[in-house]
């Protein structure tokens, strides 16, 4: 399908930069690009040529709709400027892309050095700044990681490999909960939530997690130590139906 008039769709450079974002061998990310290739090119969104929207070629498109969530992120460092790619959550068959700025604008530029959290695990210093990673394990399959110096906290799973970026303004909310502090001159503060890392206890801190998890229902929450997935306890379920 050829793309829309007055519109920029992605150029061969910017294909790379998504394929290395969205890396194979990392389920939650290859299964996000196979779609993504599989996607017609709709046109672009609110924010100009550097929002571009994928899916089917049918699809109505709504250029004015906030993109949702973020579901991955990286930058690539050139010589004066940097180009940020994000991918958004899928939404209504809709795929958002941000590209900025585009590759057409780099005037042969040259890459310095390139960071994404496609493919961070457990252990391993922060994707932007080699900095220390502050992890706790939420359940059996998830880990909960912070990196003050950065100030970003995400959500790492295992079994897919994903890195879900977490809202700190959220999160912070989610601890002045678990203290029972009430001051309102604090909730404007969420930058707390790393200035004060060393002073946050793990205890607090998983259980900020686990109200956030609860409120918002964009994750879910922590199962019990040692309990089945269930996504397993389904698969038993199933075994005992064919056989009963």
């Amino acid at each position: 399908m050829s793309a829309p008039s007055g519109v920029l769709p992605p150029d061969a450079t910017e294909w790379a930069w998504l394929r290395w974002l969205l890396p194979d061998g990392v389920p939650a990310y290859a299964s996000v690009w196979e779609r993504l290739r599989s996607c017609a090119f709709l046109g672009n969104g609110r924010r100009g040529v550097e929002h571009l929207l994928f899916g089917d070629a049918h699809a109505t498109v709504d250029a004015d709709e906030v993109p949702p969530p973020v579901y991955a992120f990286g930058v690539l460092h050139f010589e004066g400027q940097r180009v940020a790619v994000t991918v958004h959550e899928e939404s209504e068959g809709i795929t958002a892309v941000q590209i900025g700025p585009r590759a057409s604008e780099l005037s042969g530029s040259v890459e310095l050095r390139r960071w994404s959290y496609s493919t961070w695990r457990p252990g391993q210093d922060s994707p932007e700044l080699s900095a220390h990673v502050r992890t706790l394990d939420v359940d059996d399959d998830r880990v909960l990681a912070l990196c003050a110096e950065e100030r970003r906290l995400w959500l790492h799973t295992r079994s897919t490999g994903y890195n879900h970026l977490l809202p700190a303004t959220a999160l912070h909310r989610r601890v002045m909960q678990a203290r029972g502090e009430r001051d309102a001159a604090l909730l404007l503060r969420p930058e707390r939530l790393f200035t004060d890392n060393a002073q946050l206890d793990n205890a607090t801190l998983l259980e900020a997690f686990r109200l956030y998890a609860v409120g918002s229902g964009r994750v879910a929450r922590p199962r019990p130590e040692g309990s089945t997935a269930p996504s397993l306890i389904r698969s038993i379920m199933e075994k005992f139906r064919r056989h009963a």
